[in-house]
């Protein structure tokens, strides 16, 4: 399960986060603004708008992270 805690601007604190920003899904998956930006046009994730914003799901991120592709080799649970 992703954890939809960010770290505050001072790194001090944490704060629970309901949707993110594409730029926060992007540092929270560890992976490219591209990457998310590919995944939206390909519909593998899914966002909302609000505004001229577009905000993701913690859940919709954590779908679209549980369908990449395991890394070959020795096969291991749960993805770690």
């Amino acid at each position: 399960m992703i954890r939809t805690e960010l770290p505050s601007e001072n790194g001090e604190t944490q704060q629970l986060v309901f949707a993110l920003t594409v730029e926060e899904a992007a540092k929270v998956a560890r992976v490219s603004r591209s990457t998310i930006y590919l995944a939206l046009r390909s519909g593998t994730l899914t966002a909302r708008k609000a505004g001229r914003r577009t905000i993701i799901c913690p859940s919709d991120l954590q779908r679209f992270i549980d369908g990449l592709p395991l890394f070959p080799g020795r096969a291991s649970e749960g993805g770690e």
